[in-house]
Parts: C-alpha cells; structure tokens; sequence
C-alpha cells in the first residue's frame, strides 16, 4: 500500500512539474513582440538617386534600447555585393543626423545572405542599436549613393525597428 501511494506522489509530482512547463512555454509564445516595419517599393526595381524613400515612426519609448534595420529586397541579378546607402534620421524638433551605411549583401563564400525565394532576397541588416532621446514622429532617410544611376535589381528597401 506504501508503494501505491508512493508511485501516486511520483506521477503528481511528474504532472505537476509538466504542468508547468507547459503555463511557461504558452506565456512565452504569447509573449508580444514590439517591432515596426515599413518598406517603400522602388519604381521599375531600378533605383533612382533622387528617389529618397521616406519612413515614419512614432516612438513612445525612451527607456529601452531598440535595434534598427535596413531592410532590402533584391533580385539574384543584382550585380555588387554590396549596397551603400546614406541613412538619415529626423527627431522631433531636431536636425537631420545621416551616416554612410554599407550593406552587405552576399560574400563569396556563402553567396547571397538573408533569405531568398526563387531569384528574390531579403536581407535584414543590423544597422544600430540606440535609445531615442525624444519622443514622438521620427523620419528615417535611406538615399543609395552606389556608383550606377539608376541602380538595377532592388525591389525595396525598408526600415525595421525592434524593441
């Protein structure tokens, strides 16, 4: 009779113990994850230089740090390795902060990075990490400054903000 009621304080404890795990690993698929995305499709996938897409995002949180992307859209015919951009962001009641930003695309040894389908690829680029200082309507700026005019095979280009 001990044994039974042994073997019975096992499988609750067991049960218990599963029960959980599983409370834990249903909040964490519930949990929410704060991002922003905006893209801008490129006229005729052929970039112009005055083609300057403009995003808008409205920022409420100054406490945390928060990741932003470049976000690109290409063909596999797209001819460089790379893409240089010149990224400027607008703050509210502020000026215009731009960086030279270089965006690789694919390396010789693992070919095109990112994900792809068919002859399309997506390539999220880690640009910053930055705790804004104000809040309220920030303008993001992405320009291309690469060589050719207009430049072939970009589909879009975005911006991604992760909190």
């Amino acid at each position: 009779m001990r044994l039974y009621f042994f073997i019975q304080h096992q499988i609750m404890k067991v049960f218990f113990v599963c029960l959980i795990a599983f409370a834990f690993c249903f909040q964490l698929s519930c949990m929410k994850i704060n991002l922003t995305e905006r893209h801008a499709f490129i006229p005729e996938q052929a970039w112009k230089y005055s083609f300057v897409p403009e995003f808008q995002f409205d920022i409420t949180d100054t406490i945390h740090a928060h990741k932003i992307f470049i976000v690109v859209k290409h063909l596999n015919d797209y001819d460089y390795q790379n893409l240089w951009l010149n990224v400027g962001v607008l703050a509210p009641q502020d000026t215009i902060h731009s960086n030279r930003v270089n965006v690789i695309l694919s390396t010789n040894e693992r070919g095109w990075l990112g994900s792809g389908f068919a002859n399309i690829y997506e390539r999220r680029f880690e640009w910053h990490r930055l705790r804004f200082t104000k809040m309220g309507k920030h303008t993001f700026r992405v320009q291309q400054i690469m060589r050719d005019n207009p430049l072939p095979h970009i589909i879009s280009v975005g911006i991604r903000i992760e909190k």
